[in-house]
């Protein structure tokens, strides 16, 4: 299957590695000579903030103090010209659903990470032929539970992967700040995403912090350190969760779970975790057997190779 690609990096690096697909990676400046030049079976575009070097960047989210870009409206346009597909993760439900449920006016089929969405696209949009949920996939080539090279320094540490965002999701940071207290007298390492602002750690103590790592090379890093901290951005959603934490369990890592689930039945992959909600919690966590963690089920449901077997319905 050969896909017209518009997405992060994370997601282009995925997709890359899976047998049997071809990307196009459409250029915002070149785009028409691309589709011209290669016979896509597919386009497909994530709700991406930058893109692959950062060509994407602001003209797909959409903010107020920007200009509305119309370049992925004229590309859709003419993927409808040539009966070429369309299809639009919003891989950013529902936390940025405003800045991105703009784009599904131009596309055929819309994928949302959030199961509560899929009714209010099909009202918005009465154009699209289908609307289905769709959560983080892994590429388990990249990352598996084959233990391999780790980094020794981080043995007995407790790991958290991430920026702190404490402005824009005050309640997330506040979980994650109280496990850096409950965990005060262990190593506590976080590998931060900023080097400063608002969404970094770097005004705040009590834990070693480094600059994140090279995608390509988290296996070694999530395979590392006692115990790791998930915790995702929504609180509330079934369907949900970060790209880190089913990274993660399908490297077969110890994780503890830190989100504040707002209802009884939580998210799809919380029962392979070990789920931890005040200090108390998280110091007795420690002590607990993690859940066995089935790679197969994980493999089946989650991974690349299913991502393309449902977009290739589409075709």
């Amino acid at each position: 299957m050969k896909i017209g690609l518009i997405a992060d990096e994370f997601t282009t690096t995925l997709l890359k590695y899976e047998h049997g697909l071809e990307l196009v990676l459409i250029d915002p400046d070149f785009w028409r000579m691309q589709l011209c030049c290669h016979q896509i079976d597919i386009l497909l575009v994530e709700s991406a903030w930058l893109g692959v070097k950062g060509k994407w960047r602001k003209k797909i989210a959409c903010y107020t103090d920007v200009k509305p870009d119309n370049t992925l409206e004229k590309i859709t346009n003419y993927c409808r010209k040539k009966s070429i597909k369309t299809v639009f993760w919003n891989k950013e439900d529902p936390v940025h659903f405003q800045r991105f449920a703009h784009n599904l006016a131009w596309f055929d089929v819309c994928l949302t990470t959030e199961e509560s969405l899929v009714a209010e696209y099909k009202q918005r949009y009465t154009q699209l032929e289908t609307v289905a949920v769709m959560p983080f996939f892994f590429q388990p080539k990249l990352h598996n539970p084959k233990r391999g090279e780790q980094v020794n320094r981080l043995a007995q540490d407790i790991i958290f992967c991430g920026g702190l965002y404490k402005q824009e999701f005050p309640e997330r940071a506040e979980r994650l700040l109280m496990a850096i207290d409950a965990f005060k007298d262990k190593e506590f390492t976080v590998f931060d995403r900023f080097n400063q602002g608002n969404n970094s750690w770097a005004q705040h103590k009590g834990f070693k912090r480094e600059q994140a790592f090279n995608y390509i090379d988290s296996k070694k890093y999530y395979q590392s350190g006692h115990t790791h901290i998930n915790v995702n951005t929504c609180d509330g959603s079934k369907t949900m969760f970060s790209r880190r934490m089913l990274e993660l369990l399908a490297c077969g890592t110890r994780v503890i779970d830190i989100t504040k689930h707002k209802h009884k039945h939580k998210g799809v992959l919380s029962h392979l975790t070990i789920q931890a909600n005040s200090i108390t919690d998280l110091k007795k966590s420690l002590d607990k057997s993690a859940p066995e963690i089935p790679f197969d089920y994980l493999e089946e449901n989650y991974s690349v190779a299913n991502f393309t077997k449902k977009l290739s319905h589409y075709i």
